[in-house]
């Protein structure tokens, strides 16, 4: 979302589009590459859709430090585009 909000996927230009769409696929293979996964589930070891492994994320503190950890790196490959 943010990539579109800052590069205009919304416009009707589809340039603008198509660009926007590339810059979003290079902060997502990037992310992939470092983390190994999309997944919530894959990256946190945990199953948030089965009761006990939410219960234990939310013992754990897992949003507080694995999550925001990894919407750091996400915001940081973010920002990275913005350098030449």
């Amino acid at each position: 979302m943010a990539v579109s909000l800052k590069y205009g996927a919304n416009e009707i230009n589809q340039q603008k589009k198509q660009e926007t769409y590339e810059k979003t696929q290079t902060i997502v293979k990037q992310f992939q590459q470092e983390h190994g996964s999309l997944m919530c589930r894959d990256l946190l070891h945990l199953d948030l859709s089965n009761p006990d492994h939410l219960i234990k994320a939310k013992q754990e503190n897992v949003f507080e430090t694995r999550c925001s950890g990894l919407i750091n790196a996400v915001v940081k490959d973010f920002l990275a585009l913005e350098k030449p």
